[in-house]
């Protein structure tokens, strides 16, 4: 948690609130830690609020579902990722990638583009079509045909002050992940 002109990471209970139409409760079961973390909590990048709890990708399990909401249920294993845009020219010194494999739709469909090698075509599909397409990325993904990008370094979500200043001053490097203590 940040909290006003301080540049550290300090822990604190949050309260949780009534989820709202359309939410769901997560509890994150691995948190990447990215460059950017380190800039928001330098305060290179403004905070949306104060406090603030940092992290822009995580995975974990739904334990509560909003009303209205419809597509998830609790137990199911959901990911999210919020700037992926930075995250991919981090990784392809900013040219782009050939593909882009977009599930949400709408709201990544810019970015996603923004994503792409210049030149190249983005195709959209209806759901049934996507669900197809994501069954035989997976599919070739293990039966290795396609390699997904390892984790380097994993860490508990209690040293995250020191994960922090490590990656600040670049002694660790590739994708790390923090693992919430009991996950």
């Amino acid at each position: 948690m940040l909290t006003t002109g301080q540049p550290v990471l300090k822990w604190e209970d949050v309260e949780i609130g009534e989820l709202n139409d359309g939410e769901i409760r997560v509890k994150n079961k691995a948190i990447g830690l990215n460059f950017i973390d380190v800039y928001f909590r330098k305060g290179v990048y403004k905070a949306p609020t104060i406090p603030f709890t940092p992290g822009m990708e995580a995975v974990g399990v739904v334990t509560a579902v909003g009303p209205r909401l419809t597509g998830r249920k609790v137990g199911d294993v959901v990911a999210y990722a919020e700037d992926f845009v930075t995250r991919v020219n981090e990784i392809t010194s900013g040219k782009g990638v050939e593909v882009v494999y977009d599930s949400v739709g709408k709201d990544t469909f810019e970015g996603s583009l923004e994503c792409l090698k210049l030149h190249l075509n983005a195709i959209h599909s209806d759901s049934d079509e996507l669900l197809q397409t994501a069954s035989e990325v997976f599919t070739n993904v293990g039966s290795g045909i396609l390699r997904a990008r390892v984790v380097n370094h994993t860490y508990p979500l209690s040293q995250a002050a020191q994960d922090h200043e490590d990656l600040e001053n670049r002694k660790m490097t590739g994708s790390v992940v923090l693992i919430p203590d009991g996950c």
